[in-house]
């Protein structure tokens, strides 16, 4: 029987890794060290629905005529209840990145310009607004304007018997909330507690107001805006002792365009009924988002309508 010494196991790795190089063998590499233990995780994590087709799928919700373009390039034009598939390279479409921008058809205002370097994304157009996500648009739902001359509401009257509503006989609260694709707000509601019908036409005033004080007053939108139609005149709303009208509001939670962060998020709404001058001040607190209403665009406002026009 043979005998010997026995060479130390570390010994006889290191010789055989030694020789596996010296061999050119490529299957004995180093295992990789993942990224993130090298570089700070500046990087977005990947969508759920990275599954999808590397497309992007436009809807159109609510909308004047409006065009999609991609470096320049009309490469959809959409009307409302629209949609479209676009897909790099294919047809017109450019190959990515893209530099993407939604223009409305008549007057060539600008609704969103953003840069889009994978996909699959989507883009929603509802409205006078539009928004790019990773997700599907699920809402908001924005009826699409009748092509006839808008009429009043069976609830909404042209008397001008009736007393236009005074702030010391409305109740104002946040009666409903949403949040879809960026989007968050919900709906204002004036309560007649007067024992008389009031009537009030037009567009709310609502300030919104930070932690600290700072105060932006709300934009208003002919558009419609969540389950609200869309006015090109806005109707009078007469309010039954009891009966509400409601407005819709809304802001977005994503920054700007070259901004990396929003300003601090609203705290309170300060609330007047059109053409009033009474305030209330009520949170901001979206309790569909389970956070404060987002700064980061302002607020949008719909004019009253009757609250009969929201789901039970």
């Amino acid at each position: 029987m043979r005998t010997g010494r026995r060479r130390p196991l570390a010994l006889i790795a290191v010789t055989l890794v030694a020789i596996a190089i010296a061999a050119g063998c490529a299957s004995i590499s180093p295992t990789p060290v993942p990224p993130s233990a090298t570089a700070p995780m500046t990087q977005a994590l990947p969508s759920p629905f990275s599954a999808f087709p590397p497309v992007l799928t436009v809807d159109a919700r609510g909308n004047p005529p409006a065009q999609v373009e991609i470096d320049g390039v009309d490469v959809a034009d959409l009307v409302c209840g629209d949609g479209r598939v676009l897909a790099p390279g294919v047809g017109n479409v450019p190959p990515l990145p893209w530099s993407l921008s939604v223009v409305t058809i008549a007057d060539h205002r600008e609704l969103i310009s953003t840069d889009v370097t994978q996909l699959p994304e989507w883009l929603l157009i509802f409205g006078d607004h539009a928004l790019v996500g990773f997700t599907p648009a699920a809402g908001p739902f924005v009826p699409c304007p009748s092509s006839a001359t808008p009429s009043a509401p069976a609830s909404a009257t042209t008397t001008r018997s009736t007393t236009p509503c005074h702030g010391s006989d409305l109740s104002v609260a946040m009666v409903d909330s949403s949040a879809a694709v960026g989007t968050v707000g919900g709906y204002l509601s004036f309560t007649n507690t007067g024992a008389e019908p009031c009537t009030m036409r037009g567009w709310p005033k609502v300030i919104g107001v930070t932690a600290t004080g700072k105060a932006t007053t709300g934009r208003v939108i002919r558009s419609g805006l969540w389950i609200l139609a869309a006015v090109t005149d806005p109707p009078i709303v007469t309010i039954a002792p009891g009966g509400a009208a409601v407005a819709g509001f809304a802001g977005t939670d994503g920054p700007g365009e070259g901004k990396s962060v929003c300003p601090p998020s609203y705290r309170n709404l300060e609330v007047s009924p059109p053409g009033g001058t009474d305030e209330t001040t009520i949170s901001a607190w979206i309790p569909y988002a389970n956070a404060y209403l987002a700064s980061c665009s302002g607020i949008v406002l719909t004019p009253v309508a009757p609250a009969s026009q929201l789901p039970p």
